[in-house]
């Protein structure tokens, strides 16, 4: 059952960051195409800037990778510190009252407990599940940027015919393919 509700908060994890990276690329593409367009009216130096506001959107998406990765880990590696995982193994135990588990926690040594420790084990054994959850993330999450970025730079080249400009952001593209 604990590797059950482990599993339900990893994909809330997931949904969570999939969910703020959709968002932090799609306000990039807005503001780079605005940008694009203000280049045509103003200034042709706003093309640059449309360049820089995808390079912060692709640095920031790696961002959410790493705090995704860095949740999951932190659940796989101790689940006891979710409040419904105590609450489960407290149950499981006939330990529910508040008193007695604050006098255990005063009284006894920190040893790991059996309950514990056989619920653990399916958790840590469905481990390669939850890398393989968090690869499939990545992946997803590549398509949306190359789609977002390539949403970004077709129109801004048609546009300005700017070479130049579009072998940056394509070499931008391969490297962010590297790092994420």
């Amino acid at each position: 059952m604990l590797s059950e509700y482990i599993a339900h908060r990893i994909q809330e994890i997931h949904e969570k960051a999939y969910n703020k990276l959709v968002l932090v690329l799609a306000s990039s593409a807005m503001a780079s195409v605005l940008l694009s367009g203000l280049a045509l009216l103003a200034s042709p130096a706003f093309k640059y800037l449309a360049v820089v506001v995808l390079i912060s959107s692709i640095l920031l998406a790696e961002k959410i990778h790493k705090k995704t990765l860095e949740k999951t880990r932190k659940l796989l590696s101790n689940p006891e510190r979710e409040a419904a995982a105590r609450r489960y193994l407290a149950t499981l135990k006939d330990l529910y009252t508040a008193d007695e588990i604050i006098y255990r926690a005063l009284a006894e040594p920190q040893i790991e407990d059996p309950v514990a420790k056989k619920e653990k084990k399916p958790i840590v054994a469905s481990a390669p599940f939850f890398k393989a959850r968090y690869a499939a993330l990545r992946t997803r999450s590549k398509i949306v940027i190359t789609a977002t970025s390539l949403s970004i730079i077709l129109p801004h080249f048609i546009v300005t015919k700017d070479i130049i400009l579009t072998i940056t952001v394509i070499a931008i593209l391969l490297l962010a393919r590297k790092v994420i």
